[in-house]
């Protein structure tokens, strides 16, 4: 970046910050918005709970210890987290909470994810108050463990079930080929004819026994909580300090905006930066302060400078045009003093803005220099910008301006 291309970039953000400075009160007043917006919100917005449950599942399968099929594979994610959100889990949920939620209630507030390959659900309960939502949480979370359990069960009875007729069967079919063996002469066609039925059955019959003892002993148990609702992070919403945030963000926004919008159309001057902005000229001399009076000695010692920068500019002993910017109809204490500090050796003639204009444009020809009089808040910026423009057209040099009250 070019030495001029830096300058320009400074000048742009200091011309920023200069209408930012200036109408900070705006921008005050966006933020102060902004906040009081988002209490309102914080106080008439309803306030909900959620709470979440962390269960860890178990895999139901008669070889839970495979190194080859991790827990996490033997699960899906969108299968388990349909039946913890499904009408059944969310009926038991309900008769959980003794039924002060109905099931679709439960499930309306409900919120199911999973993760860690569906191996870990999360239920999220959303209510309005905090012990609600960790009873929904634990009731739903509670439910989901026993349906899967139910479940589990029920398909294992209906298999267990098949398995004991089959083996009935197969032991009334053993019997009658134990039979036909031992009526069978050896060495006969039907003698090896009923061995081989006899093996077959037994060979069936003990795969049977087998599957049914692997069954019997097959955990049910649906899975294990990690995590109650009630140890968990509780989510309020709205967030108190997420609405705060967002209401100051948007009202330092909207402030900012507001005091671009508000800046072209402010014409009152509220600081020495915007007077000596829209005068071209320096401040030579503060008897505004913000805290407590300037005394008589200061405010003479002060003038006694503005005198000698006066005189240095060319001015004396000819007669300075004191152009009274503040627009107030008392006297100018500054003006006193400087004639109390000059005693007669420069002549001051003053000119209030408003007057005619005619009138200033002839004071300007005769005088030899300008000074200004202004007042934080009562000054224009009009005033101060029409004095520069005729005042170098006229080639009256303007030395600088005083503020006071």
């Amino acid at each position: 970046m070019s030495g001029s291309a830096a300058q320009e970039q400074t000048l742009g953000i200091s011309r920023y910050l200069a209408v930012l400075r200036r109408q900070g009160r705006v921008v005050i007043g966006g933020v102060v918005i902004g906040v009081a917006a988002a209490g309102a919100y914080l106080v008439l917005a309803p306030h909900t709970v959620t709470a979440t449950t962390a269960v860890n599942l178990n895999v139901i399968t008669t070889d839970p210890f495979n190194p080859q099929r991790p827990a996490s594979g033997l699960l899906d994610p969108s299968t388990e987290a349909d039946i913890a959100s499904s009408h059944a889990v969310a009926k038991g949920a309900s008769e959980l909470l003794d039924g002060k939620l109905t099931a679709a209630q439960v499930h309306e507030a409900s919120r199911v994810t999973a993760s860690g390959g569906a191996s870990v659900v999360r239920v999220a309960f959303t209510a309005p108050t905090e012990k609600e939502a960790v009873r929904g949480a634990d009731a739903v979370a509670e439910s989901y463990l026993e349906f899967r359990s139910d479940q589990a069960e029920q398909r294992i009875d209906t298999m267990l079930t098949s398995m004991n007729t089959r083996v009935e069967n197969l032991n009334e079919a053993l019997l009658e080929a134990n039979r036909a063996l031992v009526s069978a002469s050896p060495g006969s066609t039907d003698y090896a004819q009923a061995a081989s039925q006899q093996q077959q059955i037994q060979v069936e019959l003990d795969s049977l026994l087998s599957q049914r003892n692997a069954l019997t002993s097959v955990d049910t148990t649906g899975g294990i909580v990690l995590t109650s609702a009630q140890d968990g992070a509780l989510e309020r919403d709205p967030s108190l300090k997420m609405t705060l945030a967002t209401g100051l963000g948007a009202g330092l926004v909207l402030g900012i905006i507001a005091a671009f919008v508000r800046n072209p159309f402010d014409r009152r001057l509220r600081s020495p930066a915007d007077m000596a902005d829209a005068l071209g000229a320096a401040q030579l001399a503060d008897l505004e302060p913000r805290r407590g009076e300037i005394d008589d000695d200061e405010a003479h010692e002060q003038m006694r400078v503005v005198l000698e920068r006066l005189r240095g500019s060319g001015a004396a002993p000819g007669t300075v045009m004191v152009f009274d910017a503040r627009r107030s109809k008392d006297e100018s204490r500054a003006l006193q003093q400087l004639e109390a500090a000059a005693d007669g050796s420069v002549e001051f003639e003053g000119f209030k803005a408003g007057s005619s204009r005619a009138d200033g444009l002839a004071l300007l020809r005769r005088a030899g220099a300008v000074l200004v009089l202004c007042s934080r808040r009562t000054a224009l910026a009009e005033d101060l910008r029409w004095l520069a423009l005729e005042a170098d057209r006229a080639g009256t040099p303007v030395v600088g301006f005083v503020t006071e009250p």
